[in-house]
């Protein structure tokens, strides 16, 4: 695909900042039970008990599961806290504004709007201001009055994440639409800038309407059935909200376009998130609204129980994509379930090619997914595979050169070392055989591409959220995979780029324990018995992860060591999800699987793919990410 130049690694930016607000979350760090202690500044002035304070929150329709949610989320933590909160709900500006007077009629101690317009709003907020009531907004900001803070996801690096996902969806290039909210609203002003800031880079892809849908459902449906009437041609649809992409994805369906059209929404919806699991929507960009109920008890909490304010204007809850793929993975693996692989795709094969696979262990979860996802792929293309596992270096090499000498059309490698495979990555050349590597890579020899997750960005992922953990302080300690494959370095590499700016971080003990689970058990054994006030653990790969808890397990040290895996093995997600293990990068080895089978067939058939490195997605795996999948789908 072709895009305009970018400046530096924006995409590595945009991660690290969704991975940095996901840390402030219950669930990644231990919650506290009581308001959190607020490192604000302290403001001389009365304060109240518990029982005597009183809060009001004023949001949008009631209606949308979204509000309602912060408003339920809102009450429970006021209901802990032994305060008093009045939530309403409200449809225009109008009901908006007479809610929010009405509410500083009654002297509330702290307030919170949802500001329909961030300039029709500003009136309500210095009436506040006024009666010397503190005021957050929440969802949407205003452009003027006194706001304590505003809590609201980073609906701008939303809005990049939502374009990045969808130009990789669409290879860069074709029509897409975009259904706005509310054009006076920041929130669809910023939800708009990233998401163009991403597309606009793109010179392929035409943005053939941007309307606005008014965040509602029905609207949204009637403007999804206008655009395709005049696009039957479009490839994929922006909606602002998942409100409106439900109504769109209705309009897909009756035009019969739900297949060819890629629909992502924004708020992860629990609606939006079964429909996205079951493939009647691509994707959405999730929000964590409970969160910004919870944040804005907390802070008032804080101003008027302690005359302690916020020490930012911006507090952000996180922000994820969900989409198939990772909703698919994360109910897998919650539910111990095999992963659904219902692959599609647009390459044909001109005739049966034969495909050669070989990989790592196949005793290793992740090489049994690629293995999978191969297989599916070559029977949905109707090619043929064979693919063998290998547990040594000398395993590795022996049946790549039987591939070779059998004579496939195409054939990938996982390398053991960098250097000691390149002989036969060479000797596949000589036979005029397409070579791709998978996970690792070589030094040598002619590649067609390298498909595997970019290392070095997920190193850096699982840093800044061990820094985030641990506060920049403690000892940690680090076990690697084996010295001589790319992918360990690489991790390694992006890891300490993030740690070693740290200079109260002490890397206590990096140690190799070869990706297996018994020598990540025996490390962490070790690790453990000589560092006992040990903060974090990063495990290059999952197997050792596992290996590393159960001997966290058996010293008692699972609530006291932070424990970070790499993969996203269903093992290691489901004890995620459970609280054994604090989290895991997430890879999709079935996506590399796939992605094998489908370049391999192009390349054979004289259009090999323009990068040198296909990167399959990567994401963090979370408690707080994991729970809003499984209950959005159990609610279905």
């Amino acid at each position: 695909m072709k895009r305009k130049q970018r400046k530096g690694n924006r995409w590595i930016s945009i991660l690290l900042a969704a991975l940095m607000a996901v840390s402030m979350l219950p669930g990644c760090a231990k919650q506290k039970t009581e308001a959190a202690e607020t490192k604000g500044e302290s403001k001389t002035g009365e304060t109240k008990q518990p029982e005597d304070i009183r809060l009001g929150m004023i949001v949008g329709d009631l209606s949308n599961p979204f509000f309602l949610t912060v408003k339920e989320a809102a009450e429970k933590r006021a209901e802990d806290l032994g305060v008093s909160i009045t939530v309403l709900g409200s449809k225009t500006i109008e009901e908006n504004v007479k809610a929010g007077e009405d509410m500083i009629q009654t002297k509330v101690d702290v307030m919170a709007i949802t500001p329909f317009d961030a300039t029709g709003n500003i009136p309500l907020v210095e009436s506040a201001n006024a009666a010397g009531i503190p005021v957050f907004t929440i969802d949407s900001t205003v452009d003027g009055g006194e706001v304590v803070s505003y809590i609201g996801t980073d609906n701008e690096l939303g809005g990049e994440l939502a374009g990045e996902w969808m130009a990789d969806k669409i290879n860069g290039k074709g029509k897409i639409a975009i259904i706005e909210g509310g054009s006076g609203s920041s929130t669809n002003t910023y939800r708009l800038k990233g998401f163009r800031d991403v597309i606009d880079q793109y010179p392929e892809i035409e943005v053939v309407a941007s309307v606005a849908a008014n965040w509602a459902r029905d609207e949204g449906l009637n403007a999804m059935s206008d655009i395709i009437a005049g696009n039957p041609d479009l490839a994929a649809v922006m909606a602002m909200n998942d409100e409106m992409a439900l109504g769109a994805m209705e309009a897909l369906k009756a035009a019969g376009k739900t297949k060819d059209v890629v629909l992502c929404g924004y708020n992860g919806a629990a609606e939006a998130i079964q429909n996205i699991y079951h493939g009647d929507m691509a994707a959405t960009v999730a929000q964590f609204p409970e969160e910004m109920g919870r944040m804005f008890v907390d802070a008032a909490y804080d101003i008027a129980a302690r005359g302690v304010y916020p020490d930012t204007d911006h507090l952000k809850p996180p922000v994820y994509m969900v989409d198939t793929v990772s909703a698919n993975k994360a109910m897998a693996a919650i539910t111990d379930t095999d992963m659904k692989l219902d692959y599609t795709t647009s390459v044909k094969a001109d005739k049966r090619y034969r495909l050669g696979m070989v990989v790592g262990d196949l005793s290793n979860p992740f090489f049994l997914s690629v293995k999978n996802g191969a297989e599916a792929m070559a029977e949905i293309m109707g090619v043929d595979i064979t693919v063998l596992g290998s547990k040594t270096i000398e395993e590795n090499v022996k049946a790549s050169e039987d591939m070779i000498q059998t004579k496939v059309d195409a054939i990938a490698i996982t390398p053991f070392d960098a250097s000691g495979n390149i002989p036969v990555v060479e000797a596949a050349n000589e036979a005029g055989i397409p070579v791709f590597t998978i996970d690792s890579d070589v030094d040598g020899g002619e590649v067609v591409a390298y498909i595997g997750t970019d290392n070095v960005l997920g190193g850096e992922l699982a840093g800044q959220w061990m820094t985030e953990q641990i506060g920049g302080k403690g000892k940690i300690a680090v076990i690697e995979g084996g010295s001589g494959s790319s992918t360990n370095t690489d991790r390694l590499k992006g890891f300490h780029s993030v740690i070693d700016q740290y200079p109260d971080i002490e890397v206590a003990a990096s140690v190799a324990a070869n990706w297996a689970r018994d020598e990540g058990l025996n490390a962490m054994s070790d690790i453990i018995a000589g560092n006992p006030d040990l903060s974090a653990v990063m495990a290059m790969n999952d197997e050792m992860a596992i290996g590393a808890m159960e001997a966290l397990k058996a010293a008692n040290k699972t609530e006291d060591v932070l424990l970070c895996g790499y993969n996203g093995a269903l093992e290691a997600i489901q004890n995620v999800y459970k609280g054994e293990m604090a989290a895991t990068i997430v890879q999709y080895p079935e996506e590399m699987g796939k992605m094998f089978v489908e370049n391999a067939v192009l390349t054979i058939q004289g259009t090999p793919p323009e990068n040198r490195h296909i990167k399959p997605p990567i994401q963090t795996m979370s408690t707080v990410y994991l729970e809003k999948i499984y209950d959005s789908l159990q609610e279905n």
